[in-house]
């Protein structure tokens, strides 16, 4: 994929790994010491205009839009039945009123396709809430112009501390309050909130420098600022769609796509939990021990610490993350796959998560190892059993 599209290859990696996080979402939660952590994650990617953003979430992303289309093309047709077959009985004058609300109540009131709505890009918080609450109870916030959203009305001075605490506690439990004049109002829980927004670096840096963002924890994210590729891609003629590892990258998303949610009567995901392997808990165990020390005094994650401190959680739900793509969450439900994640959440110690140079290096994803990614020089391999 890197050697056809020719983005950095962090750039193309991250777009993956987000693509794969909002298929997985729904699928299962990880448990760590009977700590329950929704897999869930939220992605920030830089990148200067012509780093072709647009590019690498098209390609990754484009099985969730086409899926997308087709449950919506479906669901206006059962739509549009069922209101022409209401509308004939409201006008057969033969009927009564009693006798035409028990013929309404015998059709078959279309249901909304199993998932109406996969992502959405520029949502203010209401919309957030009303479609995880009519809609299905996993979405994910997308958007390649980024700008737009911390932009745009969510963002605004007046709204920016409750859409930070809508997406925080998102994030951390998968719930929210709905508080409304009438009806609607209540708290809403089991749903799940994928984000990963591409912005340029002068846009992300007004996030970045954001006290409200930081203190409510929504800038501890996985993010990305690659070295630019801008001035040393050629035309490749290659048509990435027919290649084989894209074939089976989008073969596996297609299956996740297709498979049932596990959703309960209450409109809330009720997924099995993924549980490490006796090997990997040792490895995450070792990582934590790691990156803690690492966050004191002189240490080398000390400038990153609000990061830093919470890349166990994020490593925890990456390793769910790879086991549900690589079809892990139905059988033994467990993973070993903490190296690989880690990669992924902290990429490069010796470089703060958003800066130039750092990378996710070398990732394999699901459907065989399929390596989606080309290695970059003289990064490590991220692939370890743990």
């Amino acid at each position: 994929m890197h050697e056809i599209i020719q983005a950095p290859v962090a750039l193309i990696g991250q777009s993956i790994l987000a693509a794969m996080n909002q298929v997985a979402q729904p699928h299962a939660n990880v448990i760590v010491d009977g700590r329950v952590s929704p897999l869930s994650e939220f992605f920030l990617t830089l990148g200067e205009s012509g780093e072709r953003k647009s590019a690498a979430d098209g390609w990754a992303l484009a099985g969730v839009r086409a899926r997308q289309r087709i449950l919506m093309q479906q669901f206006v047709v059962n739509r549009e039945t069922y209101e022409a077959a209401a509308k004939r009985i409201l006008a057969d004058k033969k009927l009564s009123g009693e006798a035409k609300q028990a013929k309404l109540g015998e059709l078959d009131k279309p249901k909304a396709p199993v998932m109406p709505l996969f992502i959405v890009s520029e949502p203010s918080t209401e919309a957030i809430h009303r479609q995880l609450i009519v809609g299905m109870p996993a979405i994910g916030l997308v958007n390649d112009e980024g700008g737009q959203f911390l932009g745009g009305y969510a963002m605004s001075a007046e709204k920016r501390l409750g859409t930070l605490t809508t997406l925080s506690r998102l994030w951390d439990r998968g719930e929210f309050d709905r508080v409304r004049v009438g009806d609607g109002s209540g708290s809403y829980y089991a749903r799940r909130l994928n984000l990963h927004l591409m912005v340029q670096p002068a846009v992300a840096s007004l996030l970045l420098a954001d006290p409200l963002a930081r203190e409510q924890g929504f800038l501890a994210l996985p993010g990305q600022l690659p070295q630019s590729t801008a001035g040393q891609r050629k035309y490749v003629e290659t048509d990435l769609g027919r290649t084989a590892e894209y074939q089976a990258y989008t073969a596996r998303m297609d299956a996740l796509l297709e498979q049932e949610w596990p959703i309960t009567d209450n409109h809330e995901l009720d997924p099995p939990n993924i549980v490490l392997t006796p090997s990997a808990k040792r490895a995450w165990v070792a990582l934590y021990n790691d990156i803690e020390k690492a966050l004191g005094g002189d240490g080398d994650l000390a400038p990153i610490r609000s990061l830093a401190s919470k890349a166990p959680e994020h490593i925890t739900r990456m390793a769910g993350t790879f086991a549900v793509f690589e079809g892990d969450n139905g059988n033994s439900r467990r993973t070993h796959r903490p190296g690989g994640a880690a990669d992924a959440a902290l990429p490069g110690r010796s470089h703060a998560p958003v800066g130039a140079g750092s990378g996710i290096g070398r990732t394999e994803f699901g459907a065989g190892g399929v390596e989606l990614v080309a290695r970059q020089d003289g990064a490590g391999s991220g692939d370890s059993a743990g």
